[in-house]
C-alpha cells in the first residue's frame, strides 16, 4: 500500500467509525443500556451520602453543607461591615463638612465675638 492509500483508508475508517458512533449513542436502546448500567451507580453514591451525613451528625463532626452554610453567613457578614464601614465614612465626612460649616459661619462668629466681649 501507498502512502495515499493509506490515508484514504484512515480517512473512511474514522469517517465511517464516527457514523457508527453517532447512530449507536442516538439509539434507544444504546440509551436505555447505559442509564441501566449507571442508575445503580447513581443510588451506590446516593446512599453512601446519605450515610455519611448521618455519621458526620452523629459523631459531631460539620459536613460539607454545613461548612458550605458557614462560609455563605461569613461572606453576607463581610459584606455587612463593608458597608456599614462605606456608611460610617459617608458620616465622617458629612459630620466633617457640617463642622467646617457651623465654624465658618457668620453666626457662629457672632457668638464667639459676643462671648469675647461679654
Amino acid at each position: 500500500m501507498n502512502e495515499k492509500s493509506v490515508k484514504d483508508w484512515m480517512e473512511n475508517w474514522e469517517k465511517a467509525a464516527g457514523d457508527w458512533m453517532e447512530e449507536v449513542t442516538k439509539s434507544q436502546h444504546f440509551i436505555r443500556g447505559m442509564l441501566e448500567t449507571y442508575e445503580p451507580l447513581f443510588d451506590v453514591s446516593k446512599n453512601y451520602n446519605v450515610a455519611r451525613e448521618k455519621w458526620f451528625e452523629t459523631v459531631g463532626i460539620s459536613s460539607k453543607q454545613d461548612s458550605v452554610r458557614i462560609a455563605q453567613q461569613i461572606v453576607n457578614l463581610e459584606t455587612r461591615i463593608a458597608d456599614l464601614q462605606e456608611q460610617i465614612a459617608g458620616l465622617s465626612t458629612q459630620n466633617s463638612e457640617i463642622l467646617k460649616a457651623v465654624k465658618t459661619s457668620p453666626t457662629q462668629k457672632t457668638v464667639k465675638s459676643k462671648k469675647i466681649q461679654g
